[in-house]
Order: C-alpha cells, then structure tokens, then sequence
C-alpha cells in the first residue's frame, strides 16, 4: 500500500484491497487509514492497542509538519471528537517511526492474520509511504494464497 502524510491510501494491490475492503466506506475519509482504523465500524478492532498507539504515534510526527492545513486539522479534530481511544493515545502524546512491525488483524472473514510490515518513504511521492506487507506464519501464509486463487491470480 502506498499512503500520504495524512495516511490516505493512495494506491494497493488486490490482496490488500480484499483484506481492508477499501471500497466499502462512504465516508469522506474512507480511505484513510486513521480514520478507518478508529470510526469505521467494520475496522474497529483489527488491531491490538499496541499497533493503534503505534499508528497515532507516526500520524501525530507526520502531522507536526503540517499544523494548520485544513485538510489535517479535519481529520485530527474528526478524530478527537469522536474516538475516545483515539483521543486518549493522541493525548498521551507519544510519537512513532517506521521502524519494521510485525502485527495481527483479527479478520472478521479470515481470522487472525500475523504479518510483518516493512514500511519506508517513496521518493517517486514525495511525503508518502510504502508498505509492504507479508504473512508471519503458515496459516496467514495459507490465507494469502487463497485469497489469490479466489482473485485468479497464480502464485509459484
């Protein structure tokens, strides 16, 4: 996946697609990762606290260079109105970086994912990120697979 600095997602393949549903919110920040993670009904409880703090701990080092663009500041005020998780990590004022993570999602469809995420800036875009994103174990490895048969695509 291929994100800006306010974590909108601006490109991804068709796994990720079928794994984050990303056509499925009619929101204005539908494909916001901050947003999905926190407000969206569908995504609320993918991730553990850990990856949540995590994540608002990058989002809060990427929003310090943008204090005062309204595009931001909707998003950062959307959120502490209306996530009280979100709030209280944003609150704790802790900050991340995109150091290698490895995490699980708690799929509503395909159960515990474990990956491991590799996330760097991309120089073609300026102020974006890129993540590649890979099973961490057989069964997630498993699942990958599936999901590709089901998209008619061939893995070897």
């Amino acid at each position: 996946m291929l994100w800006n600095e306010r974590f909108d997602c601006l490109a991804f393949n068709q796994l990720a697609d079928v794994i984050y549903d990303w056509s499925e919110s009619p929101s204005p920040f539908g494909r916001n990762l901050a947003w999905r993670n926190f407000m969206d009904p569908a995504r609320i409880g993918f991730y553990d606290e850990r990856v949540l703090r995590s994540g608002v701990g990058l989002l809060r080092v990427r929003y310090a260079k943008h204090i005062g663009e309204p595009g931001f500041e909707l998003l950062i005020a959307t959120l502490l109105e209306s996530s009280t998780t979100f709030r209280r990590f944003w609150n704790e004022q802790q900050t991340a970086s995109l150091d290698p993570l490895s995490f699980d999602i708690a799929h509503p469809r395909f159960g515990t994912l474990r990956l491991r995420s590799i996330r760097a800036l991309y120089p073609a875009l300026p102020e974006s990120t890129l993540a590649f994103v890979s099973p961490d174990d057989k069964a997630t490895e498993d699942v990958f697979r599936n999901i590709d048969s089901l998209c008619g695509r061939r893995r070897d």
